[in-house]
């Protein structure tokens, strides 16, 4: 147990004197803390503005190439011979183009037959394949002879390809159904 003798000889508040001397010896130190915690932060938002600035640099390096910006366009007169279209690999310039024949079509009409529900064999077909040349490319396609006219179209128009087939009807004459290639 300790004895406190408190201003009884001298008449001042020593232990009053005491605590207010200690509290203040602490108000350099709380202060010292507060200005710390204030570089801390500011520390602390330098580093995340450092940060964005280095990723916006980043950024910037990459859009430093002008090829980054280029844009092609193409443009052609107004006809509807051909259409242009441009790829990621298209390669800065200009080009004319010269069209020096216009691509046809070609026709061929057999002779006409009596009736679109006749044989094939009954019209005269005996062979099993029809030879088609078109494109410089030979096709032999399949002839059913028991098919009719509109069967061996059919077969034209899937197994040449490029070729289309039908059977007409020009209306007059005794033999109006015509084969047309």
């Amino acid at each position: 147990m300790s004895i406190q003798i408190d201003g009884i000889v001298s008449g001042v508040d020593t232990t009053s004197l005491i605590k207010a001397i200690v509290a203040s010896s602490g108000i350099p130190k709380a202060s010292l803390q507060a200005r710390i915690d204030e570089y801390e932060t500011k520390s602390t938002r330098i580093s995340e503005l450092i940060s964005r600035l280095n990723t916006a640099q980043t950024a910037l390096l990459n859009l430093e190439d002008a090829t980054d910006f280029d844009v092609y366009s193409a443009t052609y007169a107004d006809n509807d011979a051909f259409t242009v279209e441009l790829s990621d690999g298209a390669v800065k310039g200009s080009y004319d183009i010269e069209v020096s024949q216009l691509a046809t079509n070609e026709m061929w009409v057999a002779n006409g037959v009596s009736s679109k529900t006749d044989t094939l064999a009954s019209l005269g077909f005996t062979a099993d394949t029809l030879d088609v040349t078109y494109n410089g490319v030979t096709t032999s396609v399949t002839v059913n002879t028991s098919g009719t006219l509109a069967d061996l179209a059919a077969s034209i128009t899937s197994e040449v390809e490029g070729v289309s087939a039908y059977v007409m009807n020009v209306g007059t004459g005794a033999n109006p159904y015509r084969l047309v290639i």
